[in-house]
């Protein structure tokens, strides 16, 4: 029997993590990094790379190099957020099957959860390496707001990748289990979950046996990635204005000012100003090449990031409102996600709690311990007395974890005169490659923390509501958004016309009273029903919801009894 491990599939990045013998621990690669880029390459010798080596592809490959698909992943083609990814994609994405988003390479057609198996596979290999052992069964962690299709495709990517689904866990809930094991006594958290392409709030309740989910509310289409682009597009105008070269019209030059907007974003953690210098972006007179200086200081930065927390914190406001409770109520706000590490995420997030928040552990790390926590509770090998958290920090840090290599442009140089005619040919798609430096070895993560027997008792909820179309176009509410998971409903419907012979079930998820404005699940057909008066004949619909979140559906025919069943899956997740 294989080792259990806890994953957590990051838009950015991704982390691996495993229990035992009383602790549980970050696992590192071959080069001691805790970090995997979540990123494919499909090279031209037919090899795929992923990770870092796929990362450094993304300026000299741009159209074959796959990133930040955790934000599409379970979306289906035509919806506005994939319309918004592919306008700043550099790779290609077409319409597949049952309306699914995929993406073309010179390798093919994949499917996103294709992709997404791809960098699951990796961290298996990595786990499977560091633990000298096999590694078949994993808790894989989602952000809270996703839905049913999503939850769906991160487990066929799990399973494509050779993996054995524990179960798929809540990232905030992952990170409660991290920081709430062991506690003493009862207390509330709030989990600020701030990644590079999610973000959620959850409230919980913590105890030494119960981790109980209060409310949840997220947007699955938020995170660090938005603030890279819109730095990216201020890039881009300066370009234009001082050169009049337009970098939009060049895949590998947009792709370079992508490496270096995060690049400066990291930066500005930790300085009040980042300078970059973006090389040979085109060709002036002569052949010269033409080098870009951009400097951009940490007030800028948070002026450009400002609309995308100011988001963050209306869904702050309307988790706290679903749970009918006082920010008063609630002992710790705890930072989880890459993007949290930004001062002025951290300051913002203590002004509207009105408390310091808590980064005890790395953001980055501990939603996949918690998932590792969970892995070794499911598989019952937890054994010893969990150790007591680590002391509270009592001031907040400026945590960063290297997100590159080595710096993405060169090193800052004058910049060069205007030129005097207007700049019409981009630089070659022959461009050196980024220096490719190994990274820098990182000391493993340990947390003292282990489940004791079966560890405590995990209680979840669902962030959408699930209904079904009625007459109208209207939503019949089933299953509403924060009621505990597992769960079963069931609800009544007649028929609507003479002799029916069939009832056709929409099923859907979401807040807005409209169906056609939320999530389409599915469809369930009841067919031969017996001849009967509108309204005299009776269909028994329940909803059963699994501790992953993803959904059953049944429908029965309460004179004949005969019955339907389908597990809510479209759009390639099934």
């Amino acid at each position: 029997m294989g080792a259990a491990i806890g994953i957590d599939l990051g838009t950015t990045n991704t982390v691996v993590a495993h229990c035992a013998n009383g602790e549980t621990r970050v696992l590192l690669d071959e080069t001691g990094a805790n970090l995997l880029p979540s990123v494919v390459s499909h090279l031209p010798d037919g090899r795929v790379a992923v990770g870092r080596d796929a990362r450094k592809r993304r300026v000299i490959d741009a159209e074959n190099t796959f990133f930040s698909i955790k934000r599409l992943i379970g979306r289906q083609w035509g919806t506005p957020e994939v319309e918004r990814a592919r306008a700043g994609f550099p790779f290609k994405m077409k319409e597949g099957p049952k309306k699914q988003a995929m993406v073309v390479s010179r390798a093919g057609e994949f499917t996103l959860p294709a992709i997404s198996a791809m960098v699951i596979k990796r961290a298996k290999e990595i786990a499977e390496a560091a633990l000298g052992q096999p590694v078949d069964k994993a808790v894989v962690t989602v952000p809270a707001n996703f839905n049913d299709l999503q939850r769906s495709a991160t487990r066929r990517a799990a399973k494509e990748a050779g993996l054995d689904v524990l179960r798929i866990l809540n990232e905030p809930t992952a990170a409660a289990l991290a920081y709430g094991l062991g506690a003493q006594g009862s207390e509330r958290l709030a989990i600020y979950d701030f990644g590079g392409g999610t973000f959620d709030l959850t409230l919980l309740e913590v105890s030494d046996d119960v981790v109980e989910v209060i409310a949840t509310a997220g947007d699955s289409f938020l995170g660090g990635d938005d603030v890279d682009m819109t730095i990216e597009g201020q890039i881009a105008r300066a370009i234009i204005a001082q050169t009049r070269l337009d970098p939009r019209t060049s895949t590998e030059v947009m792709a370079l000012i992508r490496a270096a907007s995060e690049h400066l974003k990291i930066q500005l953690s930790d300085n009040e100003t980042a300078r970059v210098e973006l090389k040979a972006i085109g060709y002036g007179e002569g052949g010269v090449p033409i080098n870009f200086p951009y400097e951009l200081s940490r007030t800028q930065l948070e002026r450009l990031a400002k609309p995308f927390v100011d988001k963050t914190l209306a869904v702050c406001n309307d988790a706290l409102r679903s749970s009918k409770l006082d920010l008063r109520d609630f002992n710790s706000v705890i930072l989880v996600g890459g993007s949290t590490r930004m001062p002025y995420v951290q300051e913002r997030v203590e002004a509207w709690f009105g408390r310091p928040p808590r980064i005890d552990w790395n953001p980055d790390e501990v939603v996949a311990v918690g998932a590792a926590i969970l892995a070794t509770m499911l598989t019952g090998k937890g054994s010893e007395r969990p150790a007591p958290p680590p002391p509270r920090a009592p001031a907040i840090p400026r945590l960063r974890t290297p997100m590159f290599d080595t710096m993405p442009v060169a090193v800052p140089a004058p910049p060069p005169p205007p030129p005097s005619e207007p700049i019409a040919t981009h630089r070659p798609h022959t461009n050196p490659p980024l220096p490719a430096g190994p990274a820098a070895p990182m000391a493993p993560s340990i947390f003292p923390v282990a489940p004791e027997g079966d560890g405590p008792l995990l209680i979840d909820v669902t962030p959408l509501t699930l209904g079904v179309e009625v007459l109208g176009g209207q939503v019949d509410p089933i299953i509403a958004r924060n009621t505990s998971v597992p769960c079963t409903r069931t609800r009544r419907f007649a028929t609507s016309t003479e002799n029916q012979r069939e009832l056709l079930l929409r099923v859907c998820q979401g807040e807005d009273p409209r169906a056609a404005n939320n999530t389409s699940l599915g469809e369930l057909i009841v067919t031969e029903l017996p001849p009967a008066r509108r309204g005299d004949l009776w269909i028994e619909v329940s909803f059963q919801l699994d501790a992953d979140g993803i959904l059953n559906v049944s429908a029965k025919d309460e004179t004949s009894g005969r019955e339907v069943k389908a597990q809510m899956r479209v759009g390639g997740v099934s």
